[in-house]
């Protein structure tokens, strides 16, 4: 019985959790693009698919944006790999990303 219950709860609970989890890709950046037409800037990682958007937060928040594109620009001249985290537990790494919104970089 207490089993029963226990795995009725997990799975009215885990549509909850997936709705505000996130998801991460890591890798070695292979394009990091910045236009001046437009506040955008795209990243792509190795193993990752299409392009990930800077801009999580709106234009009010362009120093954080502009703190994540300096460590975007780090990284990709030092070779080294970074993590992004995304607000969608949805999806994977190998889910297209071309306007998903960087929520964190982390070296």
């Amino acid at each position: 019985m207490t089993k029963c219950v226990c795995a009725t709860i997990l799975m009215l609970l885990a549509p909850l959790s997936q709705a505000a989890g996130f998801h991460y890709c890591s890798g070695k950046i292979t394009n990091l693009v910045t236009r001046s037409t437009i506040e955008n800037t795209r990243v792509m990682l190795e193993g990752m698919t299409g392009s990930a958007q800077l801009g999580y937060g709106g234009s009010t928040q362009s120093d954080m944006q502009q703190r994540q594109f300096s460590m975007l620009l780090a990284a990709y001249l030092a070779g080294k790999s970074v993590t992004l985290e995304f607000d969608d537990s949805s999806l994977s790494c190998a889910n297209n990303h071309d306007t998903v919104l960087i929520r964190y970089v982390s070296l």
